[in-house]
C-alpha cells in the first residue's frame, strides 16, 4: 500500500526536475541542485503518521531516519563514519529551529555525484528533512530485461542474483564475453588459438565430469584461460612438484583441490573453455629452473589467455569465488515508483535501502583483496581480459569498457580515480603489440615514462610473501616496455631517464624497512618495503645545466631473467653535491 503522494511519485517528473535544474545550477557538483527536489509530506509528523496508516515507502522512509547514517551527502560525498540518526538530530535541535522546518522532499540523481552530462544511470532516491542536510538514500533497481531509460538516462541498476554461481550471472559474464569480442575490435585483441603455456590444467568437457589432469603440451596451440589469485597460507596451496608431477599428469581429485582451484574450474568448464593456467600447479614448485623459464613468460601467459578469472575478495586458496551473498534483511519495494514511458503502461522498478559499506565498482575491484597483493598488479595489467568475482557480484575488465553486473560503470568524474587502475594498464596493453614501434618520439617516451612510475607507485604498496619477488613480480610489465621504447632495465629503472628514476623517495620514511637479504642496490626503490612516490616523472626531459652525468652503471642479474632478481649493481654519477643527512 501506498499514500497518495508516494502513490503519484513518478520517474519522468524526477527527472525532469533535475535536468532542468542542472542546467541553471550555481551549487558546486558535488551538492544536488535546490531546484531538482520534489515536495514530500509537509512535515515529519505527517510522514510518521502516513507510516502508521501503512505507507510502505513512508515506513521505509521513517525507518531509515533512524538508522545511523553512513553515507551523507555533504562536503566531497565521500562515505563517512556514522552519524547519529536523522531522527536523532532533528530531537536534539531547539524547537524554534525544527519549527515549520521538516518538510520532505525527494530528489532522483546517480550514485555519481558529477554533472549531468557525464550521468549515465539514475540509480538513486535521496529524500531529506527541511533545509538541515538530513538526508537518506535508497537505491533503484530493475530487471536486465527491461534496461529502463528515460531522458536519455538509464533508470536503475540492475537486479543481480546473490548466487554468483547462478546461471543468470553466468550469463552476465557469457554476455561480457560476446559483447567484447563481437563489438571490441578495435581495442580488444580477438580470442584465437595460441601456443600454449608448457602445462595447463585439462578441466574436461562442460558436462561436469571431475576428470582433471596436468597436460605438458609441447607448443601446441590453443585457448586458456588463466587465474588470479591470493595464495594465503603456501601450506593450503595445491603444488605440482617434481615428485608428484607424473601422477597429476594422470589424475588429479578435484574434491582435493581448495575451493578457489574448483570454482575457477568449473568458471571454465561453464564458459566453454578446457584449459586453465594456475600459478601453483602448473609450474613445479620445488624445481628453480622451471620457475625461472616460467618467471620470464609470465607475462606472455596473462596476455595470450583468453580470459582471466580474478578472485577479488578470496584471501587464500580455500576461499569461494563462486558464493551466496547473505543479503542484509533490507525490505525491498517492488513497483513503488511509477515509470510512464509514454504510454498507459508502468514499467516494474524497485526501491531498496542502501547497504552500508555496499561495495561499488572501484570498491569491487581496486579496494578488493587482490589489489593488495604485488604478482596480481601485473596480472591484471597484461590480462587482455578480466572477470572479477567480488564480494556481492561480478565485474568485468577489458580495454573496451569496466563494468559491474548490476549496471555500475565509470563516469568522467571517477576517471580520474580510475585512471591509475583502467587507463594506466590500457596505456601499457596499447603500448605492447607484437612489434616494437618504430620510432619513439620524446613526448612519449615522457607519456610512458609516467605510466611507469605511476605503476611503481601501486606497486609499492603491494604485498608480497616472498621478499625476492620484488623484480619477478612486475617482470612481465618490464619486459613489455623495453619491448616498445629499447631501452635498458637498470635494476627497476631505465638508463634513458635514469636521472628522473633516482629521484624517488619514500612516502613514510619511519615505516620503511630492508629486506633480510640482498634484493637491489640501495639507489633502486626496490632496495626497499615502501610506498614510494615518484612525481617528478612527467617532467620535461630536456635537461638543466646542472644535471648529472651517467657516468656508467652496471647491473647482474641474478638469474635468466632481464628483468628479474637482482645480484648486484653499482653507478657512477659526475655531478654537483650538497650536505645531507639520513
Amino acid at each position: 500500500m501506498l499514500c497518495k503522494i508516494c502513490d503519484q511519485l513518478s520517474v519522468e517528473k524526477l527527472v525532469e526536475l533535475f535536468i532542468d535544474s542542472d542546467a541553471k545550477r550555481t551549487e558546486p557538483y558535488y551538492r544536488l541542485p535546490d531546484g531538482a527536489w520534489l515536495p514530500h509530506h509537509s512535515s515529519y509528523e505527517n510522514l510518521i503518521a502516513s507510516a502508521k496508516k501503512g505507507c510502505e515507502f513512508c515506513k521505509e522512509i521513517w525507518t531509515s531516519f533512524k538508522l545511523p547514517r553512513h553515507h551523507y551527502r555533504q562536503g566531497d560525498g565521500e562515505k563517512t563514519t556514522d552519524y547519529d540518526s536523522v531522527e536523532k538530530v532533528l530531537q536534539s535541535l531547539e524547537p524554534e529551529d525544527v519549527s515549520g522546518n521538516t518538510h520532505l522532499e525527494i530528489c532522483i540523481t546517480s550514485s555519481r555525484i558529477t554533472s549531468v552530462e557525464s550521468k549515465r544511470r539514475m540509480d538513486t532516491l535521496v529524500v531529506r528533512v527541511g533545509r538541515f542536510d538530513l538526508v537518506v538514500e535508497f537505491k533503484l533497481t530493475c530487471s536486465r530485461e527491461e534496461n529502463l531509460q528515460f531522458g536519455g538516462y538509464r533508470i536503475g541498476r540492475y537486479d543481480i542474483s546473490p548466487d554468483l554461481g547462478s546461471n543468470a550471472n553466468f550469463n552476465v559474464a557469457k554476455s561480457w564475453l560476446s559483447t567484447c569480442q563481437e563489438q571490441h575490435q578495435e581495442t580488444c585483441v580477438p580470442i584465437q588459438p595460441t601456443t600454449l603455456p608448457n602445462r595447463v590444467l585439462d578441466v574436461g568437457d562442460s558436462e561436469g565430469s571431475e576428470d582433471l589432469q596436468l597436460l605438458e603440451t609441447d607448443g601446441t596451440q590453443g585457448v586458456y584461460l588463466t587465474l588470479s589469485h591470493s595464495w594465503g597460507d603456501p601450506a593450503g596451496v595445491l603444488k605440482s612438484t617434481t615428485q608428484n608431477l607424473p601422477q597429476m599428469m594422470k589424475h588429479i581429485d578435484f574434491s582435493t583441490m581448495p575451493n578457489t582451484f574448483q570454482d575457477a574450474v568449473n568458471i571454465t568448464r561453464k564458459l566453454g573453455y578446457r584449459y586453465l593456467w594456475i600459478d601453483s600447479l602448473c609450474i613445479l614448485q620445488d624445481s628453480r629452473t622451471d620457475w625461472e623459464t616460467a618467471s620470464v613468460k609470465m607475462g606472455d601467459i596473462y596476455k595470450n589467455s583468453a580470459l582471466t578469472i580474478a578472485a577479488a575478495v578470496s584471501t587464500g586458496s580455500n576461499g569461494d569465488l563462486i558464493h551466496v551473498y547473505e543479503q542484509p534483511l533490507v525490505p525491498i519495494l517492488h513497483n513503488s515508483l511509477k515509470v510512464n514511458l509514454g504510454s498507459d503502461s508502468h514499467k516494474p522498478i524497485s526501491i531498496r535501502r542502501k547497504e552500508k559499506h555496499e561495495d561499488e565498482l572501484l570498491d569491487g575491484i581496486v579496494k578488493s583483496h587482490l589489489a593488495t597483493r604485488g604478482w596480481a598488479l601485473q596480472e591484471r595489467y597484461l590480462s587482455e581480459r578480466i572477470l572479477y568475482y567480488g564480494k556481492r557480484q561480478l565485474y568485468w575488465e577489458c580495454r573496451g569498457f569496466l563494468c559491474a553486473a548490476d549496471g555500475d560503470e565509470p563516469d568522467k568524474y571517477n576517471e580520474n580515480q580510475f585512471w591509475r587502475w583502467h587507463h594506466g594498464p590500457q596505456d601499457i596493453q596499447k603500448s605492447t603489440s607484437n612489434s616494437p614501434t618504430a620510432e619513439i618520439t620524446p613526448q612519449k617516451y615522457r607519456e610512458l615514462c609516467s605510466t611507469w612510475y605511476s605503476i611503481l607507485e601501486q606497486y609499492s604498496k603491494r604485498n608480497l610473501t616472498v621478499e625476492s619477488d620484488k623484480f619477478p613480480a612486475l617482470s612481465g610489465v618490464a619486459a613489455k616496455f623495453a619491448h616498445l621504447t629499447g631501452d635498458k632495465y637498470v635494476a627497476g629503472l631505465w638508463e634513458r631517464d635514469l636521472r628522473v628514476g633516482l629521484l624517488w623517495r619514500c612516502e613514510e620514511p619511519n615505516n620503511s624497512r630492508r629486506p633480510q637479504e640482498f634484493r637491489a642496490p640501495t639507489w633502486s626503490w626496490a632496495a626497499l618495503d615502501a610506498d614510494i612516490f615518484l612525481g617528478y616523472g612527467g617532467r620535461s626531459g630536456g635537461g638543466t645545466l646542472h644535471d648529472a652525468e651517467i657516468v656508467d652503471w652496471d647491473v647482474k642479474m641474478a638469474g635468466r631473467d632481464p628483468f628479474g632478481g637482482v645480484e648486484s649493481g653499482h653507478i657512477t654519477l659526475n655531478g654537483y653535491s650538497t650536505r645531507g643527512h639520513c
